[in-house]
């Protein structure tokens, strides 16, 4: 069955461990997938009820089973009679197997434990346009309700300030993208998050500036940018050239994470333009190619991935002001978010990131985690999300 498989998908096809499958597109992920759902039936005879294949979307959920159902009837052609009745079996059972996407799969837990989850067992998930009207109602219901007269005084006046700054679009803006990223912003206003409410403003920003600092100092030391610099000093004719020499020259002497900041912070506006160009007053006169060499693109490519992070270390009286902007939102941001979610209540509905954050929550139940886990004994994930911390 596997003998079209190179050697590192053959090892993929193992179920005695956990495995990470990492390749480039069109490489044969899902051909190893579909290929070890099958060999997991034939060499654990388990039956289909106890794997589970995920994967992105509704559309690679159908052309996932389609697949393994086109590989139990290749291999069903050349199999021994107890793989023909093991094969046959999981054939019948395909319709009914767990293959599907994350969101149907959380559903599918969700609706066997709907006490211990906390939810509405008929539940309807809402989704796309829907969900993109009943966040938009919810956000100007709570914007109506912090402006009206009755509202309390600090919340109306904040918000007022806000509307003024950014406008009425902006802010509309914002808090949309927030509900769409609930996980990540509950994750930083937690008590051990970077936004918790127990931490003064003084608190949060000494922590960001510290991380930038941290950060500075890491990229001053970022191997290669400085030896390309030295390159380029060999050939430079301007008159601050032996100044960006005598600082390049001066980093070996550095001991100290606050001496190699303010290093990296005086020597970066010598060498670099606001826009991330080198200064003629230190290169010379160069021909346009000169520009386009390996060693200043690797000087370009230093500046332009340091550049937040220099910027953000001289600007904390902007931060303190964008801080203030930022505890103002979160609580327009909440106040929507309580009201999304109890009008989602109120009509038994739950959105994609409530299936994931409330199967979540179900599975820090010890006794859920062993019943499923002794129901489930494979999991196959096609395309997880690392990029979305809750699903990874």
């Amino acid at each position: 069955m596997n003998r079209m498989l190179t050697e590192h998908q053959k090892r993929a096809l193992q179920h005695e461990r956990h495995l990470s499958v990492t390749a480039n597109a069109g490489a044969g992920k899902t051909t190893v997938l579909v290929q070890r759902f099958i060999e997991i039936l034939l060499r654990t005879r388990e039956p289909i009820g106890k794997l589970v294949a995920i994967t992105f979307t509704e559309n690679a959920a159908g052309e996932l089973r389609k697949r393994i159902a086109d590989l139990i009837e290749l291999t069903l052609a050349h199999s021994s009679p107890e793989e023909t009745q093991l094969l046959e079996r999981a054939r019948d059972e395909l319709s009914s197997a767990n293959i599907g996407t994350i969101h149907s799969f959380c559903a599918h837990l969700l609706r066997e434990y709907p006490v211990e989850a906390d939810v509405d067992a008929s539940f309807t998930v809402i989704e796309g346009v829907d969900r993109e009207l009943l966040l938009q109602e919810s956000l100007r219901e709570t914007l109506q309700a912090l402006l009206a007269e009755h509202a309390d005084a600090g919340d109306r006046e904040g918000l007022l300030n806000v509307l003024r700054l950014m406008g009425r679009k902006k802010v509309f803006r914002y808090i949309e993208h927030w509900l769409k990223k609930r996980e990540l912003i509950d994750r930083m206003t937690q008590p051990e998050g970077c936004m918790a409410d127990h931490l003064s403003d003084a608190d949060i920003l000494n922590l960001r500036q510290r991380m930038v600092r941290e950060e500075l100092a890491q990229s001053a030391g970022q191997p290669g940018w400085k030896e390309a610099l030295g390159r380029l000093l060999k050939q430079a004719s301007g008159k601050k050239a032996a100044e960006v020499s005598s600082f390049l020259s001066s980093w070996e002497n550095l001991t100290s994470e606050e001496e190699k900041i303010r290093w990296y912070q005086e020597l970066c506006p010598i060498v670099f333009t606001t826009s991330g160009s080198l200064r003629r007053d230190w290169t010379g006169s160069q021909p346009a190619a000169w520009d386009e060499g390996e060693d200043a693109v690797i000087l370009h490519a230093h500046w332009k991935s340091t550049d937040g992070v220099r910027s953000s270390i001289e600007s904390a009286e902007a931060e303190q002001l964008m801080l203030r902007l930022v505890r103002i939102l979160l609580n327009v941001y909440r106040k929507t978010l309580d009201t999304y979610d109890s009008r989602k209540s109120e009509f038994g509905q739950l959105d994609f990131d409530d299936l994931q954050i409330k199967t979540r929550e179900l599975l820090r139940r010890e006794h859920i985690r062993k019943e499923l886990a002794d129901r489930f004994r494979f999991i196959m994930i096609d395309e997880y999300q690392d990029t979305e911390q809750l699903q990874y």
